[in-house]
C-alpha cells in the first residue's frame, strides 16, 4: 500500500514537472521572439534616424565669438564650427570674460576693442507692406529709401530726412495730410512777416515751424520770415 502511494506521488512530481517544463519552454520561445521583434524596430528606427541629414556648421555660418584662452580677444565673427573649440565662445554684450581668462592676462595690458559692426539687414519683399488707402489719403508714409511700398503711384518722390524720411505726392508734406496742406499758401513775396517778434502770444500760423518746413518743401521762392 505504502509503495503505490509513493509511486503515485512520484507520478504527480513528473507530471508536474514536465508541465512546468513545457511552459518554461513556451516562455523561452515567447521571450525570443519578442526580442526579435523589438530588434526588428529598433532596427528601422535608427536606419529612420540615420538618414536624416544633420546640417553642418559652413564658413558663411558665423556668429560674434570672443576667444577666452588668449588675452586681449576681441569680439569677432568667426565659424559656428569654432565654437566650444580654442576657447571660442559665443560673445554676449555686457558680459565681463576677465574671470574666464589665463591669470597672466591680468599682468597685460590691452589696447581698447575697436566697435562693434552692426549689419542691418536689407529689406526683402516679405519684409515690405503695400500701401494702404490711408497712406494714398494722405499723400505720404514714412520709410527710406530702400522701403517704397509697393503700389505706390509713380509720380510721388523721395525725401531724404535722416528718421524723418518719407515717400510723398509732390506739394504734400510729410507731416500733414492734403487737406491740412491746403490752408496753407506760399507767400506772395517770398517772406512771412512775423512782426512783433517771435514771442509773440497771438504767433500767426504762417511763422509756426510746421508751416515753415512745409514752405521750404512746396514754395519756391520762399525766403523765410521778417521780424
Amino acid at each position: 500500500m505504502e509503495s503505490f502511494q509513493n509511486n503515485k506521488f512520484l507520478k504527480i512530481f513528473i507530471t508536474v514537472l514536465i508541465v512546468f517544463f513545457i511552459l518554461l519552454c513556451f516562455l523561452i520561445v515567447y521571450l525570443f521572439l519578442q526580442n526579435q521583434k523589438l530588434s526588428k524596430e529598433l532596427l528601422k528606427y535608427q536606419t529612420q534616424v540615420s538618414t536624416t541629414p544633420t546640417p553642418s556648421p559652413t564658413v558663411e555660418d558665423k556668429v560674434l565669438a570672443i576667444q577666452i584662452t588668449v588675452c586681449c580677444s576681441c569680439p569677432t565673427k568667426v565659424s559656428r564650427s569654432l565654437i566650444g573649440t580654442d576657447g571660442w565662445v559665443i560673445y554676449e554684450k555686457g558680459k565681463n570674460y576677465s574671470r574666464f581668462l589665463p591669470e597672466e592676462c591680468k599682468r597685460v595690458d590691452c589696447q581698447p576693442c575697436p566697435p562693434i559692426e552692426i549689419e542691418i539687414p536689407t529689406p526683402t519683399t516679405s519684409d515690405i507692406i503695400n500701401i494702404s488707402d490711408t497712406d494714398l489719403s494722405n499723400g505720404w508714409y514714412w520709410g527710406d529709401k530702400n522701403q517704397k511700398k509697393p503700389g505706390t503711384p509713380n509720380d510721388w518722390v523721395y525725401a531724404e530726412e535722416g528718421r524723418s524720411s518719407c515717400w510723398h505726392k509732390i506739394g504734400v508734406n510729410c507731416e500733414f495730410s492734403p487737406e491740412q496742406d491746403s490752408a496753407y499758401k506760399c507767400p506772395e513775396n517770398g517772406w512771412v512777416n512775423c512782426m512783433p517778434g517771435p514771442n509773440n502770444p497771438e504767433l500767426k500760423w504762417e511763422c509756426t515751424e510746421e508751416y515753415q518746413q512745409w514752405a521750404k518743401i512746396n514754395c519756391p521762392d520762399y525766403q523765410g520770415v521778417a521780424y
